[in-house]
């Protein structure tokens, strides 16, 4: 008996065994033949690539050469992935991926000095937030011109920076003018030379398009003989203006308003304003006929008429800004003017804006005295006082204008601003000042801009503005220096073709 069973045994299990077999030879075909399609499809696939290939030969070089070589990173960029890997911060594996992804922006990078280190992944992190608000700065191609070439640099002559609480009582008192009524307001902004006063007022000039506004603006010099001459050449600019942009309908209506409330004192002005008699002339013939043009008049009478032309140039449809540039230098005369055109009932919908210098007792004192009579008669007055520009915002002008994160150009800035005492004038021409004496340089290699802190840091900068921009000018060409010299007897504004006649041909 246990024979049989035994022997029965036995066969159960050959014949399993049987099975198992067949089953695994069956499931090698299966792969076998799933693997050779697999093949066939990947065949077709690479013989596809070659015919595109051999079609698009050119484009095949240039996508070798790009995934060889890899897109350059934009400055920004470049320099914080460079800085990061000379300091130690990045693991070895992320170096490898980013030495292949970005191989031509840091095959050569410079020596970094610890203050321009990231001293924690929380300043890593800030400095990309910046680069992510302000994408147009920060992130646009590298464009390598011919400045970057020969490492020129080049700064914005409209840059402004900081001032948000300026700003935002200059356009406070804007929205009064053109919301509440149109009852005039003046608005008086004073600082130290050079800290960015009339930059400020430049500000507005965006608020004025979006309301339709109208901008006179004038500025007195400290050789001005004539006392009607700045006010008279702003007015003239304006109309200039107005008779190239403005539309024959626009034009029609002005010409209506101001001969309406001018009246016959346009014989007066259109003597003085060459750009109004223009605009006026057969508009004012047409409608009063038999008038001469030879009028005499008095003082006060041309006074009087200017402030009828203002009155007629604002109105509701078309607010104005009036702006007087460097008003410690006006003459008794023109304050008067001034006083006038603020106190004058007729006209609304008008800001007026005076910029002055308040390091100048004996100016000083005239000005607050016109303040002081102008608020008395009722006018909402506005005093604004623009100071030097805070730290950050000098590192904030320095990281946009190297285009370099704000962490690693801080030293640079706090030197910057230690020197220049923060004044917007100073600040511009120190930095650029380090371009042209070889401190701050462009370095094609790594593309990127470097600075010699240890060298910036023995470097002197007068304090006085006049003393400033004269060291600055020792240092121009000598036919630049002749220019200037023509140009400062010519007075603040010239014919060009005065100034080629001063000049020989060669030396222009």
């Amino acid at each position: 008996d246990h024979a049989d069973d035994y022997a029965a045994s036995s066969v159960g299990k050959d014949a399993d065994s049987a099975l198992a077999t067949k089953k695994t030879y069956a499931w090698d075909d299966h792969l076998k033949q799933k693997q050779k399609q697999h093949q066939q499809k990947y065949h077709k696939l690479d013989t596809d690539s070659r015919e595109e290939q051999k079609e698009e030969p050119s484009m095949r070089k240039r996508g070798r050469q790009q995934l060889l070589a890899g897109e350059p990173l934009p400055m920004y960029l470049g320099t914080m992935i460079s800085t990061l890997l000379l300091s130690g911060e990045v693991t070895s594996s992320t170096v490898n991926v980013t030495r292949r992804t970005s191989a031509s922006s840091l095959s050569s990078a410079s020596t970094v000095s610890h203050s321009e280190c990231y001293d924690s992944v929380k300043d890593v992190l800030s400095d990309l937030r910046v680069a992510e608000k302000n994408p147009k700065i920060f992130l646009k191609p590298l464009v390598l011109d011919d400045y970057l070439k020969r490492g020129r640099l080049q700064l914005s002559a409209d840059s402004f920076y900081g001032r948000q609480s300026e700003i935002s009582m200059l356009l406070h008192a804007w929205n009064s003018v053109t919301n509440l009524g149109g009852q005039p307001m003046m608005v008086s902004i004073s600082g130290y030379p050079g800290t960015g006063k009339t930059s400020l007022v430049d500000q507005i000039r965006v608020k004025l398009k979006e309301s339709n506004g109208s901008f006179i603006g004038g500025k007195f010099d400290i050789r001005t003989t004539r006392a009607d001459s700045v006010i008279f050449s702003a007015l003239d600019t304006f109309y200039s203006n107005i008779l190239l942009n403005e539309s024959s309908s626009v034009q029609k209506e002005m010409r209506r308003r101001i001969l309406h409330s001018v009246g016959s004192g346009c014989q007066l002005l259109m003597k003085s304003i060459p750009s109004l008699q223009t605009f006026m002339e057969d508009y004012y013939v047409e409608n009063n006929p038999g008038i001469s043009f030879a009028p005499t008049s008095s003082e006060q009478r041309w006074k009087y008429f200017i402030c009828k032309l203002v009155a007629a140039t604002s109105c509701q449809q078309r607010p104005l800004v009036l702006f007087l540039d460097d008003l410690q230098w006006a003459d008794e005369t023109s304050l008067d003017v001034i006083r006038m055109m603020v106190t004058d009932p007729d006209i609304q919908y008008c800001l007026f804006i005076g910029v002055y210098r308040d390091n100048q007792s004996s100016a000083t004192t005239r000005l607050k005295k016109l303040l002081y009579g102008i608020q008395e008669q009722g006018v909402s007055l506005m005093s604004i006082r623009v100071g030097p520009m805070e730290k950050e915002w000098v590192n904030t002008f320095v990281s946009e204008t190297l285009c370099l994160p704000p962490r690693l150009c801080l030293s640079l800035s706090t030197m910057i601003h230690n020197k220049t005492g923060g004044i917007a004038l100073f600040v511009m021409n120190f930095l650029q000042s380090l371009n042209e004496e070889g401190l701050l340089s462009f370095n094609l290699s790594s593309r990127r801009w470097e600075f010699d802190c240890p060298r910036i840091e023995q470097k002197e900068i007068s304090e006085d503005v006049v003393e400033h921009m004269s060291e600055r000018m020792t240092r121009l060409p000598h036919q630049l220096q002749l220019g200037l010299k023509l140009s400062a007897c010519l007075g603040s504004k010239f014919d060009s073709y005065l100034l080629e006649k001063g000049i020989p041909r060669n030396d222009i």
